[in-house]
């Protein structure tokens, strides 16, 4: 009996040390998204910028 329930807690410290593992690659994941979007944000308004200079300032 006392086996049964070390094996089933290791079961259960495999099955938690999995969920963490899961969520710091949604987290990473999630953050590289973001870092994505706003790079792109920051390209789209930098060409913007560009744009407006090249038709109105020239």
């Amino acid at each position: 009996m006392t086996e049964k329930k070390s094996q089933s807690i290791s079961g259960l410290e495999k099955k938690d040390k999995n969920v963490k593992k899961n969520i710091k690659e949604d987290s990473l994941e999630s953050m590289l998204e973001e870092q994505l979007r706003n790079q792109v944000r920051s390209d789209y308004r930098r060409s913007l910028g560009n744009e407006y200079r090249r038709r109105f300032m020239e």
